[in-house]
């Protein structure tokens, strides 16, 4: 244990000279499993902006170096990672654009144990969003194509992964503090490789959802939002239930012809609350609960509460720290399309700091996680999770 530790702490030193010395340049956080307190509007707010292009292509590449160290009864890796991510968008026609984000990954470390479960994500090209927008009218938009479902604002239900889908907004109301909308999708739930693990005859898997969101200015710098909506998943292959076996969910055997016992079609809500103490001061809040319908009392429920604060250290950074408390039942979602960290039947305590460097678009995020089965089954053990990482971004490639 002392000897993996040491070694997660000198991979981490060399990380961060390795960084300093060949990124220090020009440059945001777009960390792949992001626990903020925050959602995407508050995020990009925070972010230098970028320059137009009179071309209607915007786009940005960012660089990131990351280190993690895990351990349960079964496993101890120390493992480390250079990343790269490019994203870009591009106006088409007058009414319709388009934008793509890919992402490489390079890892390597230490494992020890009987199975690598701690990770799905490893070496390897990655596409985490192709899609086209279409605004026919200015209170309605369409997507389609390879949608990444951290749109949906909830991590209990799904990991930040495209799933090749369709969505329709509809703005009910705007003004100049906010937005209230009606977001459905029609979705084929997929793995990070886009796909479905549909085998022989079987029928592809579906996931639908709606949900009703508004997020106002109550003061200058303070905000709110609240999402409620419905999830429906059906037709999941067989292999996808085999495989989620040691993942919480309760289904008929380990084989790869499982059957997952229970559907899923349910419930979410999520609230999320920033109040400006101060100029240079932020509280912020976060309640989400999710709800299963189709399983059995004490098996069906998942619920977050998280609480932080975002504090402007200088005019030129800010410091986030928050931590939070995240219970999740056996069968409130298909684990599979889950972050490994939020598996099913998991009592979770999280802790994350993260600092930005605005001009320079350079941010250091550290997290630390334990979590617990919440009933014993023979799988999963308790487990703990410390990351590092150091990201910079470079904006206006034309």
């Amino acid at each position: 244990m002392n000897q993996i530790g040491r070694s997660f702490h000198h991979a981490t030193a060399c990380m961060l000279l390795l960084l300093f010395s060949q990124l220090l340049g020009n440059t945001s956080l777009a960390s792949e499993l992001s626990y903020e307190l925050s959602d995407q509007q508050l995020k990009t707010s925070l972010q230098a902006a970028e320059p137009p292009s009179e071309s209607g292509l915007s786009a940005r590449f960012t660089a990131g170096l990351r280190g993690s160290f895990f351990e349960d009864a079964f496993n101890r890796d120390s493992l480390s990672a250079v990343y790269f991510k490019l994203s870009a968008e591009q106006e088409l026609l007058e009414n319709l654009d388009g934008n793509a984000e890919v992402q490489t990954v390079f890892e390597q470390g230490t494992s020890q144990g009987l199975a690598n479960r701690n990770t799905r994500r490893s070496t390897g090209f990655y596409l985490r969003d192709a899609k086209i927008f279409y605004t026919p009218l200015k209170w309605m938009s369409l997507q389609a194509g390879a949608i990444d479902q951290a749109g949906l604002n909830s991590q209990l239900l799904v990991a930040s992964q495209p799933f090749p889908a369709l969505r329709q907004r509809i703005r009910l109301h705007c003004s100049e503090t906010g937005c209230t909308e009606l977001v459905t999708q029609q979705a084929i739930p997929t793995s990070q490789t886009l796909s479905s693990r549909a085998v022989e005859k079987e029928a592809l898997p579906g996931f639908f959802s709606g949900s009703f969101a508004t997020g106002y200015n109550l003061s200058e710098l303070s905000r709110f939002r609240f999402v409620t909506g419905y999830y429906h998943f059906q037709r999941l292959p067989q292999t996808v239930a085999g495989e989620s076996c040691d993942l919480g969910n309760s289904v008929s055997s380990c084989l790869p012809n499982a059957q997952f016992l229970y559907g899923f079609s349910g419930v979410q809500s999520k609230l999320s609350l920033w109040l400006a103490l101060s100029s240079g001061f932020t509280w912020t809040n976060e309640i989400e609960y999710l709800q299963n319908f189709d399983a059995p009392a004490g098996r069906a429920q998942g619920y977050k509460l998280g609480s932080g604060f975002i504090l402007r250290t200088s005019a030129s950074s800010t410091l986030q720290v928050g931590a939070a408390y995240i219970e999740k039942q056996s069968d409130v979602a298909p684990s599979f399309y889950s972050n490994w960290l939020l598996e099913g039947n998991r009592r979770i305590g999280l802790g994350e700091v993260l600092w930005r460097h605005l001009p320079t678009n350079l941010a250091l995020k550290l997290r630390v996680a334990d979590s617990t089965p919440l009933a014993e089954n023979g799988f999963q053990q308790r487990m703990t999770n410390v990351m590092f990482s150091m990201e910079k971004s470079y904006a206006a490639i034309e």
